[in-house]
């Protein structure tokens, strides 16, 4: 069932007993296990079928410095969260990221990838992503380069990609259809309320509107950073001084190229399809034991297009992603507008940038038009959708895109400021900060793949071996879309802020579903650990609510 707060009476309270605060993926992931419950299950969401300004201005908040986005970039304050933006990107996490790693401060969770791997199988299914396979021989045979073969530097994960998956779209008729649950939209969880329990949630909805939730269990599926704000602002969840603390984004790069030999090398640049169909992309892993013995975080390295900002690659269809980049998804408008500052500076000045983009476009009209037929039908009149554009390079050049687990550092934080929103609630200031840890992954991680292409005879890997070190710490970025590690899990209280199912510690009531929890962040997109996190989640609260195991 969906409901209007404006159904509700002023003043009312509504009993049930499971409330859900948030229908992204978490939420939604959460509530799809109980349709058929004869459970009472309420779902709170702030926004509604479509982002609304005024809802979404909720999500502004201030940055310390100007390298993080703004806090309510990416944030989506609607029915299915961030899924209505996401790339749809998919990856498991890997055994070495459940486990304690000496050189990695605060590593380890409270469980290893044993515990997490059934309900990846079924996250599977709900992100639509075909079968729980990631294995690059078994899934699309081939190489990533012709004749590449390392012991440590390896290419044997692909990743999968969602269609990608809109969970509002997907799963609306299943909610609204059921009569145990209900999602009331348009409405804001503004305070908890209790000490060693929750017993009540106060509720905002259109102008006055004011209501109460009493639930026996509560989940916070609001993402990682409104769930310090929540958490924060009602008092719960800091009792170990670790709330908001060890925030991580993952970090990216663009640093050296990939300049292969001869320049035809086979090479899989783009999109493969797996056995069951869906796409997926390749790209360079580490070995686990090579990176203890770096004393280095979990990475990838992407081979990439030539930049998009610079006209001088002559290329039609990456100048005209340039002059559409603010129609672009905001992922790449972001990245793009990092890249294009360094460009226009390299640039005589914006005019030239301009000018060239348009001479690639006038002068490539006959292939441009032949991409664009091609892409309109694969991106737009498909199911699932070809995720972005990966051209392939006739010089055999390709830069190197690398993402990056980022280290829990406890001076990475996420905080409430002085200023309120109109709730009264305070906003969020984001402190974000990279680590030495970071850094050196990505520049040791360089190194090693440049020596095992050059072992292999497939090219060279370009990039300033003296000005290396620094060129990292300049290039690092945060991925911003990626909320982790505010309320993170640990079997102790005094060292996080929930426990191994997700409830926060001395709070017998009240759980915290989503990235936030993450310990690690890993090399992997967060999507599937969450989705896989929420069922599990939906497991240990159908026993503690009575019911049968789902």
């Amino acid at each position: 069932m969906i409901r209007d707060p404006r159904s509700i009476p002023a003043n009312a309270e509504l009993e049930c007993d499971l409330c859900i605060v948030g229908a992204g993926a978490a939420g939604i992931t959460l509530a799809l296990q109980f349709v058929q419950s004869k459970l009472r299950v309420i779902v709170l969401e702030s926004g509604g079928e479509k982002l609304e300004a005024e809802q979404q201005a909720l999500n502004h908040g201030e940055v310390v410095d100007g390298v993080h986005p703004p806090a309510h970039m990416y944030r989506q304050r609607r029915l299915g969260g961030s899924t209505a933006i996401w790339g749809g990107r998919c990856v498991p996490l890997e055994d070495q990221d459940f486990r304690k790693r000496p050189h990695v401060p605060l590593s380890g969770w409270p469980f290893d990838l044993s515990a997490l791997q059934p309900f990846y199988v079924r996250a599977q299914s709900l992100l639509e992503v075909g079968e729980f396979d990631y294995s690059a021989p078994t899934v699309s045979p081939g190489e990533l380069i012709e004749g590449f073969r390392d012991p440590d530097m390896l290419t044997e994960m692909v990743e999968r990609f969602s269609p990608p998956t809109n969970f509002w779209k997907r799963y609306r008729r299943q909610l609204a259809k059921s009569a145990a649950v209900i999602v009331i939209k348009n409405t804001t969880c503004i305070r908890l309320s209790g000490d060693q329990a929750v017993t009540g949630l106060a509720c905002a909805g259109a102008g006055d509107l004011r209501f109460k939730v009493r639930a026996r269990f509560v989940v916070l599926a609001v993402g990682g950073l409104e769930t310090v704000r929540v958490l924060a602002h009602s008092g719960f969840g800091n009792h170990s001084g670790m709330l908001g603390r060890t925030y991580m984004c993952h970090i990216e790069a663009e640093l050296g190229q990939l300049c292969l030999s001869p320049t035809d090398r086979g090479v899989q640049f783009g999109f493969e399809r797996t056995n069951d169909r869906i796409y997926c992309r390749r790209r360079f892993t580490l070995r686990a034991e090579k990176q203890d013995e770096l004393g280095i975080l979990n990475a990838a390295i992407r081979l990439h297009h030539a930049n998009v900002v610079d006209p001088t690659h002559r290329h039609p269809v990456l100048s005209a992603m340039y002059l559409t980049k603010k129609v672009a998804i905001p992922e790449y408008a972001r990245k793009f507008t990092v890249i294009e500052h360094e460009a226009i500076r390299s640039s005589r000045n914006d005019m030239a940038l301009w000018l060239g983009h348009i001479r690639n476009v006038m002068f490539g009209t006959p292939r441009l038009a032949r991409f664009a037929l091609g892409w309109v039908v694969r991106r737009y009149l498909t199911y699932p959708r070809i995720p972005y554009v990966a051209l392939p390079n006739a010089a055999g050049i390709y830069p190197l895109d690398f993402n990056g687990e980022q280290a829990p550092n406890p001076e990475s934080r996420v905080f409430l400021a002085g200023e309120t929103d109109r709730y009264g609630v305070p906003r969020l200031k984001i402190d974000w900060r990279a680590s030495e840890l970071d850094w050196l992954t990505l520049s040791r991680m360089l190194r090693q793949l440049r020596r095992a292409v050059e072992e292999c005879g497939c090219g060279t890997i370009e990039y300033d071996e003296e000005r290396l070190d620094q060129d990292t710490r300049a290039s690092v970025l945060p991925l911003g879309g990626h909320h982790i590690g505010t309320a993170r899990m640990s079997e102790s209280p005094s060292a996080g802020v929930v426990d191994a199912d997700g409830r926060v510690h001395h709070v017998d009531n009240l759980y915290v579903a989503g990235s936030a929890t993450f310990p690690t962040s890993g090399q992997a997109n967060p999507m599937l650990t969450i989705v896989a996190m929420a069922l599990r989640l939906a497991q240990h609260l159908q026993i503690r609510l009575g019911g049968e195991s789902i």
